[in-house]
């Protein structure tokens, strides 16, 4: 063990220490997108004005939009309101999340939904499911976060 890391180790109850763990934590989940799914309080509606107004600029054509991890279609909603010529293709592994995006964008002739992942390579993976809350599942649990990944179960998907 280096002497920065004895060092934090000694001091890691301090109140310092502390705050700075809160803090970095803090920073860490926000750069995760983890505590604020409100689309327009997190800045992706924002993203998107600007992602829209550009593409729509830029391509004389009709846009092909791709939504990885499309969960039960909240972005491609927001997506066809400022882009209704658009055609998106909807990525969710998770079969009872894309069973809602399929149900929910059901008879909008503008979007594919294969029930395939989309990857570098063609496998099965194991997903942690959140049965408590499907939008919380992930293939890369962080460490030690219980409150949303807790209730998870192992998923080969």
């Amino acid at each position: 063990m280096g002497y920065l890391q004895k060092l934090i180790h000694r001091n890691s109850d301090r109140p310092l220490m502390r705050w700075v763990r809160r803090e970095l934590e803090r920073n860490l989940r926000a750069a995760f997108n983890q505590d604020e799914f409100d689309f327009r309080r997190n800045g992706e509606a924002h993203l998107m004005d600007v992602f829209a107004n550009h593409l729509v600029r830029v391509s004389g054509e009709r846009p092909i939009v791709i939504d990885v991890g499309a969960h039960t279609g909240e972005w491609t909603a927001e997506l066809l309101r400022r882009m209704p010529d658009a055609h998106v293709f909807c990525f969710e592994i998770v079969p009872e999340i894309r069973a809602e995006l399929e149900q929910r964008l059901a008879g909008v002739k503008n979007v594919t939904v294969p029930a395939v992942g989309l990857a570098g390579e063609g496998k099965t993976i194991e997903m942690v499911v959140n049965r408590r809350y499907l939008a919380a599942s992930t293939a890369q649990p962080r460490a030690g976060d219980q409150r949303l990944f807790g209730h998870g179960e192992i998923a080969r998907v």
